[in-house]
């Protein structure tokens, strides 16, 4: 052990305790945005020192992040929700069956601190008596009650009797008298659902709070109540869940996941359980009651729940108070607006759409079941359900096509059962025209049967065992679509997988083949594509792993993919002699496929669209039979392909280098706060645009969002490159265990915006072989001390002087610093830094057509869920003190429009007819077209405007104050109107909206004046030429090392 030196012996401890102070202020700050006063005051100088005295100093050790069993979102929020300008009109549906629970039942109801109307469902007419007496007292809404039949316990009642109600409310609560007599074990069950729902106002006000928050929220359940959760299995309701599943428009097996409100209360959007209503479902479907605990048409209604909220576009959350969390429940808690977001990511769970499933509902500790075993019960259980099927004289008619484009090939012999949970996944899974054509190698088990009761494929029926090669040729030679899909019988195939194959191959000429997600029986990944070692032995890339982590969800280009699912250009299949005999009976014939595929210059690739479940081996007489054929093939295709193995493999053991196929320029890695939605604003476009500027010039790149790591996938992937990596899920706290597992991996890293760079070299500091300083470019994206500096001047904020200097010294020793302004670009050339280079915005003109008598609204865009943020300050700046005096210059008819998200209490206290809070706002051009002019007040800030650039693009001249006029380096009156005191910005906001003149002409010298600063080519010059400058070595390496 190297002793220490009695310097190191000093500042050890003293490096220690500032590591813990800073971070530990760090950590309050990114979720407690009104803590942010401490850090501007003690953080930044802390930081500097820090930074000076950890050059050399490891940082101690902090936890790898585990994932989230079943996340549950603490009620009440850990903020206060503002002021609602207009609530959603909530319905209470109360199913009021034991009427001596109505007290209780009204004093959870009156916690509602909104207007709520109220209906009531019960089964006779003195209940509905005791009922109207029991609400004479409520205010809050109407009160209608309903006599229905008792059938379908309170669910029939609540979604058939009131469908009505539906249509005419916003968000929607059910509850019942629920009592659960038949066992001590469920004993305070309908307490605990209502604590959870309705404990306090405070946790209404966070329920409608996240619905507001989160568009794409439909149901929020309370928190699963202990004594049921050993219950959550399909059990003696599997073949009624099964029935309605069909109806619902997706398939339901043995195994397949299961959550759902036990208790059937919860809080919903309408549109969240329509495809439940359009089943149009009446009283009489729903059995009489009579004390049935399990195997009814309401039981299946309640356990899928869920998944219609999935079918209908939407996601569902839990939610509920804090006491007694145990496993596998894991709280987590929202100290803004933007952490409620957590509830639908992909931290989340999904039943029916593509997203990681419920955590196993098996007993807490309980260990899973050896795979063998495992195994046998799920093969016993389809065979069950093919017996049934089979003694039912019912048909499995197939959605095929006489003219197909996809032609599946699927090869059998015996494993019926099996083979039947595969039609049945067609049946819901063929969203193309596609033929099913069924080669049967003379099967002895049940298979005939089961083929003699399929409509819409065409059967090969063999008399000898041809295995699999010879049937997939034979079958082929049959075949009429563009492409052939190569697809197990022991294979179960997701909805959209077919389509997401389909659509790779028509977009991409070069593309030979596709293959994507094989999930084997336990959840766990077979292969996410495959790599072929320089021996010829192979390995499915995240074998064991967990499909829905993040570096699994991107496409590559890889060296071959399974033959359990692949689809591949017919024409080329027929060039290549299909698959090569020499690899009969099975077994490297699709790896010999691939490996010729990209030998006649095309590309093989992974869809992460694509999934499917394998129980493997499921076609084999053994898996030891399976092995010993595998080994055997694996000698005469490395024979084979010798030259090509040794020119462009590696050898075994680098599955994270050889994941992928280049050619890349280089791999490099970004770092930012969160993705970056260019809805967010706050430099997250720019970010954007570097990010695709990378991918442009050749690169490979992943992406590690620091502070927010939870996403959505589908959401990330529609504004990302598909190709792009996401490194999500890790936050701060899993970058040190990143940068060990990816040491060495990367040519270059960008870092954008000072605390995260602070983050970044504190883990690089402990893990110091992750790549050099020196081939680090520091984003700055804006100094943030400047803008507390400006703050400062308001009287806000005290001394910032220190901050600017430990901010800048960030920078020390990387390779490159960009700067969004020469304001900020000087800054860093005066605390020595070498090479700083400008990097603005990317964007081209693009002026909006409407004429300015046609326009007459104000518009402000900006994120505001922060009171303490420069957004906020310039809209309650704008709306108390600039709007009253415009007002008496202009007059009061226009409104002003906010479009971003309002998560602030002081923003939403300014909500009114005539300042319209918009939200989140996706496309921005009808507001573009329809406003006369932009304001953008900003007191204090740093880096440069976008917005204005924004809106300067499309053609709306703005008012900004003269702070953001020097950010752009544009002059008063030419390119915007600038001011800075209430009366001046009332004034100029005045001559702009009535001098037509003048607005035509501040219109076009900004659209000119966005034409030169902003040119997207040259921006994309910056950025591929600062990454080539700084990795050369990088293009030293063979394509195959890339």
């Amino acid at each position: 052990m190297t002793p220490m030196s009695s310097v190191d012996a000093i500042r050890a401890p003293l490096v220690n305790l500032l590591v813990r102070l800073v971070f530990g202020v760090r950590a309050a700050v990114l979720e407690r945005p009104a803590a942010r006063a401490v850090l501007r005051v003690l953080g930044r100088p802390l930081i500097g020192l820090m930074h000076r005295l950890t050059r050399s100093a490891a940082p101690p050790e902090e936890p790898t992040p585990g994932m989230l069993g079943e996340p549950v979102l603490r009620l009440p929020l850990d903020y206060a929700p503002g002021r609602l300008s207009e609530p959603p009109r909530i319905a209470v549906l109360l199913h009021a069956f034991h009427v001596e629970l109505l007290p209780e039942m009204a004093d959870h109801l009156g916690r509602i601190p909104f207007p709520a109307d109220l209906f009531v469902s019960t089964d006779d007419e003195g209940k509905r008596q005791a009922i109207i007496a029991a609400f004479a007292g409520w205010r809050s809404g109407a009160v209608e009650v309903r006599v229905v039949p008792n059938r379908g316990r309170n669910i029939a009642p609540q979604l058939v009797a009131f469908r009505d109600v539906y249509d005419t409310h916003a968000l929607l609560l059910l509850v019942h008298t629920k009592v659960s007599s038949h066992t001590d074990e469920l004993a305070g069950w309908r307490e605990f659902l209502l604590g959870n729902l309705l404990g306090s106002e405070a946790m209404v006000r966070g329920v409608v709070e996240t619905f507001v928050q989160l568009p794409r929220l439909g149901v929020l359940a309370p928190r699963t109540y202990p004594g049921v959760r050993r219950h959550l299995i399909w059990g003696d309701n599997y073949q009624a869940c099964r029935s309605l599943a069909e109806r619902l428009g997706f398939a339901l097996y043995p195994d397949s996941p299961l959550d759902f409100p036990a208790g059937f209360m919860f809080w919903a959007r309408p549109a969240a359980l329509k495809p439940l209503l359009d089943l149009d479902l009446d009283v009489a479907a729903f059995e009489p009651e009579a004390g049935q605990k399990d195997g009814t048409l309401a039981h299946a209604v309640e356990r899928l729940v869920f998944h219609a909220c999935e079918l209908g576009g939407f996601r569902w959350a839990r939610a509920g108070n804090d006491v007694d969390i145990r496993p596998p429940e894991a709280l987590y808690r929202a100290w803004g607006p933007r952490l409620l977001g957590r509830a639908i990511t992909d931290c989340g769970r999904t039943l029916a759409a593509p997203g990681r499933p419920p955590y196993p509902t098996r007993a807490p500790g309980a260990p899973p079941a050896p795979e063998a075993d495992a195994k046998a019960a799920f093969r016993a259980l389809c065979r069950t359900e093919l017996e049934a099927f089979l003694a039912s004289g019912e048909r499995l008619a197939l959605p095929t096509s006489e003219t197909p484009e996809v032609s599946i090939l699927l090869v059998l012999f015996n494993q019926a059962e099996l083979t039947y949970q595969c039609l049945r996944s067609l049946r819901f899974a063929l969203d193309v025209p596609c033929e099913l054509i069924v080669v049967d190698n003379s099967s002895s088990d049940r298979t005939g049967e089961l083929l003699d009761r399929i409509d819409g494929a065409r059967i090969v029926r063999n008399t000898e065992n041809l295995h699999f090669l010879r049937g997939v040729n034979q079958g082929a030679a049959l075949a009429r679509g563009a492409s052939l899909l190569l697809l197990n019988n022991d294979t179960r195939v997701t909805p959209g997988s077919v389509g997401a194959a389909v659509a790779r191959l028509r977009a991409e000429p070069d593309l030979g083949a596709v293959g994507g997600k094989i999930e084997l029986l336990d959840g766990a990944l077979q292969e996410a594509g495959s790599i072929i070692w320089n021996d010829g032995s192979c390995v499915g890339y995240g074998r064991g792993e967990d499909p829905w982590a993040a570096e699994f969800q991107f496409r590559r280009d890889v060296d071959y993919c399974s033959g359990a699912f692949l689809m591949v250009r017919r024409d080329l299949f027929e060039r290549l002699g299909r698959f090569d005999d020499a690899f009969a009976p099975a077994y490297y014939e699709e790896t010999d496929l691939c490996m010729r595929i990209r030998e006649a210059g095309f590309r093989v690739a992974y869809e992460p669209q694509v999934h499917i479940s394998h129980f493997e081996f499921g076609s084999s007489s053994s898996t030891e039979a399976a092995l010993a054929l595998q080994q055997e093939h694996q000698q005469l295709f490395a024979e084979r392909h010798a030259t090509a193995l040794a020119a462009s493999h590696r050898p075994p053991g680098h599955a994270l280098e050889a994941r992928l196929r280049g050619p890349y320029a280089g791999r490099v890695l970004i770092v930012e706060d969160q993705l970056p939605y260019p809805q967010l604003g706050a430099g997250y476009p720019r970010a954007l645009d570097l990010l695709r500027a990378a991918r442009e010039a050749g690169w490979f790149v992943t992406f590690y969002p620091l502070a927010f790591a939870d996403l959505d996938y589908a959401e990330a992937y529609a504004v990302l490159p598909p190709d792009v990596e996401l490194a999500a899920e890790r936050g701060r706290e899993g970058l040190k265990s990143f940068l060990e597992a990816r040491a060495g991996y990367y040519d270059a890293a960008v870092v954008s915006r000072p605390h995260n760079m602070q983050a970044f070299r504190q883990a690089l500091a402990a893990v110091p072989g992750f790549i050099p300083l020196e081939r680090v470019i520091y984003d700055a994206e804006a100094i943030f001390a400047l803008r507390d500096a400006q703050r400062d001047r308001l009287g806000l904020k005290g001394d910032a002087a220190v901050g600017i200097e430990a901010e800048v010294a960030l920078a020390e020793g990387v390779a490159t610093v960009f700067a969004v302004n020469e304001l900020e670009a000087a800054n860093f050339r005066q605390a020595g830094c070498r090479d700083v280079r400008l990097l603005g915005h990317a964007l081209r003109p693009a002026p909006t057509p409407e004429p300015f008598a046609a326009r007459r609204d104000l518009l402000f865009v900006g994120a505001l869920d922060e009171d303490d943020s420069p957004n906020v300050d310039s809209l309650v700046f704008f709306v108390r003190e600039v709007m009253p005096r415009l007002d008496a210059l202009i007059g009061p008819d226009y409104l002003l429009r906010v479009a971003g998200r309002s998560g602030s209490a002081q923003v939403r206290a300014l909500a009114s007819e005539r300042v319209r809070l918009l939200g989140r706002v996706d496309d921005l051009a009808p507001l573009y077209g329809a406003s006369r002019l932009f304001v953008a007040p900003t007191r204090y800030a740093g880096g440069i405007p976008m917005k204005v650039h924004d809106t300067a693009a499309v053609g709306l001249p703005a008012v900004t104050t003269r702070l953001l006029a020097r950010q752009l380096g544009w002059s008063d009156g030419v390119e915007l109107l600038a001011a800075d005191d209430p009366q001046a910005f009332a004034e100029a906001c005045a001559r702009l909206y009535a001098d037509e003149g003048l607005w035509a002409a501040v219109r076009e010298a900004a659209l000119t004046r966005v034409a030169i600063d902003c040119d997207p080519e040259a921006f994309r010059r910056t950025v591929a030429q600062t990454l080539a400058e700084v990795t050369p070595a990088a293009a030293a390496r063979p394509p195959s090392a890339r």
